[in-house]
């Protein structure tokens, strides 16, 4: 466990642990308590809140928002500018989201507080995630519904 390679202009909490091979671009924000595997691969811009843990092998490309104690399985992918809420349109506030092993997010999605999406699902660009998705599958739109 070390420092990962970084760019310039980053904000990383003291106490965040990052595996061998981590890369982490310009302009991040990595808030406290925070847990990285090996190889995982932070782009440019993105934001993650505290105590979030990402395995072996997540890439989180450029603009992803996420929150509080969110968890990513090995080998996730979430495209960029995707966003993880914290709150939904009343106030209500809930952590805890969960990415399953090999979950692949398209960009720009919007994924709502506390949603489990599970191993091997496939959310296409631009998909709201409202709900817990955890059969496998490909899952697109607003809502996202399973396709095919």
């Amino acid at each position: 466990m070390g420092r990962p390679a970084r760019g310039h202009f980053n904000v990383v909490s003291d106490d965040a642990v990052f595996g061998d091979g981590c890369q982490i671009k310009s302009f991040c924000d990595i808030g406290p308590g925070c847990t990285f595997g090996t190889g995982v691969l932070l782009e440019s811009y993105v934001r993650l809140g505290s105590n979030c843990t990402l395995s072996d092998d997540v890439t989180l490309k450029q603009g992803v928002i996420g929150t509080k104690d969110m968890v990513m399985e090995d080998g996730v992918f979430v495209g960029p500018q995707t966003t993880f809420l914290r709150s939904d349109h009343r106030g209500k506030t809930k952590t805890g989201t969960h990415l399953g092993k090999g979950a692949f997010i398209g960009a720009n999605c919007v994924i709502m507080p506390g949603i489990t999406i599970g191993p091997g699902v496939v959310v296409g660009a631009l998909s709201f995630v409202n709900r817990d998705l955890t059969e496998p599958g490909v899952y697109l739109g607003r809502p996202a519904r399973k396709k095919g």
